[in-house]
């Protein structure tokens, strides 16, 4: 069997595409879904509470099944598993736009979301490994290009089509995506042969989908429950103590699901962690800015479009030119000086004025956009290229439950700071920006990190090179 790393360059690209393209399926209606609940509910004759399902049931189950499936996919072969995944998916999404009802739309959204946990990882580990490890910066890019301009035209377009024809052209919309992906992962897309062998980690995939699982609910109903519920308490002190067990259990089985090897490494932790912080920001300020500009500064929708436009263009500009930027000046550099480029950007939100025009808003708009697309860029091109082939679908499993995970947290928590009961919008909008460009800080904290961690790297081979001379 031909490696991954040489695979022939026309059919790398179609395997590439294939999975680019089933990455913009899943994340076209990531956020425009949002728009739909609402004439979702009146035709199913439900509330927009129960209506909600629809967008927090294939959250929580692709949380649960993504850790089982990353490490299904490193064991038994990622292009079985994405196809899979695919398939499901396309059932799912299929399901979803002839549902006659909520309990059956909810139960295709469900399927859809199995897919997803199925074919994100997967597909992420096939894109990488179709790399050598000093390249995996270039998928990489391609992909942080999709998961920014996907979201962006479907609340784009969305609103039109729900306004025009019916939100069920949403699910419709997806199908020839994920069919074309699906026909390209069975011409082009390249076998990864299964590289583990012993028993499945069934305890580990549990407490790991487990906590994520309950995690995600937390996130998703908190505003519905209550910040100080003892509901949202009791499924969030079991979350955590799920998460805290899955260490000291991984460490015991012979095939853990998390990947030991590359979380050991400093910089595998450190950019999965900072990642994590600015998708947290990225999230809440995506879902902060366009309330902001209507419900504050009075705008209408399609205004509000035009102007939030430029930072998925600058996001989706700045992901493909980061792997040559890391060339030229390292991957610390380009990163240090990504997270810098979006905490400068984000921390301008603070002094916004309902007044301001248009033009006032787009150097922050750039700033988040290119700084974000350079740092998540570099961020999964190093947790990639550190990580051992055999577990790259684990750790592609790790890079997606915690970027959708802290997504939903970021959401949660600054939209409850902007809703607060009792406080000025206006006020309350600046105090969750506030909360913002102080999450931001800290992930630029994390990339110091890196850098110093990376130039310590560099001093241990140089001295470890002397001494063997």
């Amino acid at each position: 069997m031909v490696a991954a790393t040489e695979t022939p360059g026309p059919r790398r690209t179609i395997a590439l595409a294939a999975i680019l393209v089933a990455t913009f399926a899943n994340y076209l209606t990531i956020t425009v879904l949002t728009i739909a609940l609402a004439p979702v509910a009146r035709e199913m004759h439900a509330s927009i509470d129960d209506a909600a399902w629809v967008t927090i049931a294939p959250a929580l189950f692709s949380g649960l099944l993504t850790p089982a499936f990353g490490k299904l996919a490193d064991r038994h072969g990622r292009r079985k598993v994405f196809r899979a995944g695919l398939v499901l998916f396309l059932i799912g999404t299929l399901g979803s736009a002839f549902a006659p009802d909520l309990f059956w739309l909810v139960t295709a959204r469900i399927v859809t979301g199995i897919g997803s946990a199925a074919s994100m990882p997967s597909g992420i580990a096939l894109a990488t490994s179709l790399f050598a490890p000093r390249e995996r910066a270039v998928p990489m890019g391609y992909w942080t290009s999709v998961t920014a301009f996907a979201p962006a035209i479907g609340v784009s377009l969305g609103g039109s089509v729900i306004d025009h024809f019916s939100w069920r052209w949403l699910f419709i919309g997806q199908v020839p995506f994920a069919l074309g992906s699906l026909v390209a992962a069975f011409v082009a897309v390249p076998e990864s042969e299964g590289e583990g062998s012993g028993p499945f980690d069934y305890v580990g995939a549990a407490l790991l989908g487990g906590s994520f699982f309950l995690l995600t609910l937390a996130a998703n109903r908190a505003n519905a429950w209550g910040f100080a519920s003892p509901r949202l308490l009791v499924v969030s002190i079991v979350a955590f103590a799920a998460l805290g067990a899955v260490l000291p259990v991984e460490r015991r089985v012979p095939n853990p699901v998390v990947p030991l090897r590359a979380m050991a490494d400093p910089i595998v932790r450190l950019s999965l962690v900072g990642r994590s912080l600015m998708y947290a920001v990225h999230m809440g300020s995506f879902l902060l800015l366009p309330l902001y500009l209507l419900d504050v500064a009075g705008r209408s929708a399609t205004e509000v479009a035009l102007i939030l436009l430029p930072r998925p263009l600058a996001m989706g500009f700045a992901a493909p030119i980061a792997a040559s930027l890391s060339r030229r000046f390292g991957a610390s550099g380009v990163l240090l000086f990504g997270v810098s480029a979006m905490w400068v950007g984000i921390s301008s939100l603070v002094l916004l004025e309902p007044t301001d025009s248009a033009v006032m808003l787009l150097p922050s708009l750039l700033g988040m956009g290119f700084g974000l697309g350079l740092s998540q860029t570099v961020t999964a091109s190093e947790i990639a290229s550190r990580t051992p082939r055999e577990d790259l679908g684990a750790a592609s499993a790790m890079l997606a439950i915690a970027t959708a995970l802290s997504g939903s947290l970021g959401s949660a928590v600054l939209l409850a700071i902007a809703t607060r009961p009792g406080v000025a919008p206006e006020h309350a909008f600046r105090n969750s920006f506030v909360v913002c460009s102080v999450v931001c800080a800290l992930a630029l904290l994390t990339a110091i990190l890196h850098v110093r961690a990376r130039r310590d790297e560099r001093v241990g081979r140089t001295t470890g090179s002397e001494d063997a001379g």
